[in-house]
């Protein structure tokens, strides 16, 4: 519920949704969760705009784009002290803070315990991975960085499994940590499409980086496609699209690339897609994933999943019943489930079907936002208001 639906509502508990920038398209999860709140209220907050469709003019943004703006907004990534921020809270007197990235809730930690007001930390990822792991001096300061927000926070939500083992690892009191699955939205008003006519054979969706295992899939698929046609379609942008686009010329893969786009237009590339693949693997760096989003649309729209034993994967992709799973960076494996979907049509209709049933029961965004406030409703006592 947004704070203005909330304002005509009368319903006086507001939650200040938090991100370092609002909203990169990668972060659609966020819009999604605030929007899904029924006894909260929520107001997106961040310390810049970005430039996305996600992002519109009532989500409150601290700091500008002049010279003394920027001197702030480093002032409160580098030492948490933010006097912007704390008049965030105070103007809208929100009860409590929900921090989307821990790298974000360090930013905004001093400000809400300053206020007296309980702080929510959701950890997707790279930010428990990557981030404390950057070399030298950086890497120390985010390790302490993290300890201190940890240490402050009500309640750290990790987004799964794996990403509470790091939490922890990272300093945080175990008791405060738990699991809470984000979940989408949902397609209620028809089943998913059938997977007739197809206009491609594999979906990638995500960003273009180490950790989302899209050079790996080029190389699996085109040993697929020395055995059959292969059309891949790529959605996405990032610093590993030069060289994925030279890759696949070279390895004479039919690649589209389509670059990142907006919720709509994937959904309709799921539904143009025999498959979708995740070969998510560690980077270099430690950085992992969390549970991808972009599994839980494909299993939504009723598409077959190949993706690897990554993170949280498994937690939603059940092998051999919604999709198949291979051991990370083993690219024959990977070539080898997704040639054996491929073939396989009825068996692709059996995994969409049982991957959808999965996702209505684990997944489901509304669900997911009545435990989200009772989360809230914990750490402010207001059960039973």
């Amino acid at each position: 519920m947004t704070h203005r639906d909330a304002h005509e509502g009368g319903n006086p508990r507001l939650a200040l949704i938090w991100s370092n920038e609002v909203l990169p398209l990668s972060q659609t999860f966020v819009r999604n969760q605030a929007q899904s709140t029924r006894t909260w209220t929520t107001q997106i907050a961040g310390m810049t705009r970005v430039d996305s469709p996600l992002s519109r003019a009532d989500d409150v943004i601290v700091f500008g784009q002049g010279h003394a703006d920027s001197l702030f907004r480093r002032l409160a990534y580098w030492t948490g002290y933010a006097p912007g921020i704390r008049r965030v809270i105070e103007r809208y007197s929100a009860d409590l803070v929900h921090a989307h990235f821990s790298n974000s809730a360090w930013t905004i930690a001093r400000s809400a315990v300053s206020v007296g007001v309980p702080l929510i930390v959701t950890a997707h990822g790279f930010d428990v991975t990557g981030w404390p792991r950057l070399s030298g001096l950086r890497g120390y300061l985010n390790r302490l960085r993290l300890r201190y927000t940890f240490h402050r926070a009500a309640v750290v939500i990790a987004v799964s499994e794996h990403v509470r083992r790091a939490v922890i690892a990272a300093g945080a009191d175990p008791a405060k940590v738990i699991v809470h699955y984000t979940g989408i939205p949902l397609r209620r008003d028809s089943a998913p499409r059938a997977a007739a006519d197809q206009q491609w054979d594999v979906a990638f969706v995500g960003r273009l980086v180490a950790k989302k295992g899209v050079i790996d899939l080029l190389q699996a698929a085109a040993l697929v496609n020395a055995r059959r046609e292969c059309r891949l379609v790529i959605c996405g942008e990032g610093p590993l699209r030069g060289e994925a686009e030279r890759l696949s010329e070279s390895l004479g893969v039919p690649v589209t690339f389509l670059g990142a786009l907006p919720a709509s237009q994937v959904a309709e590339v799921l539904d143009a897609s025999a498959l979708v693949a995740a070969p998510s693997k560690t980077a270099a760096n430690g950085d992992t994933e969390g549970l991808p989003t972009v599994i839980l649309e494909a299993m939504a729209a009723g598409r077959p999943v190949v993706a690897t034993r990554h993170a949280g994967i498994p937690e939603a992709v059940l092998h051999g019943e919604t999709g198949l799973l291979s051991v990370e960076g083993d690219i024959e494996a990977l070539a080898a489930n997704l040639y054996a979907l491929l073939e396989a049509p009825d068996t692709r209709v059996m995994y969409g079907s049982a991957g959808r049933e999965r996702v209505q029961q684990l997944f489901d965004i509304d669900t997911q936002a009545v435990g989200l406030e009772k989360i809230y409703d914990s750490v402010t006592g207001a059960a039973g208001r």
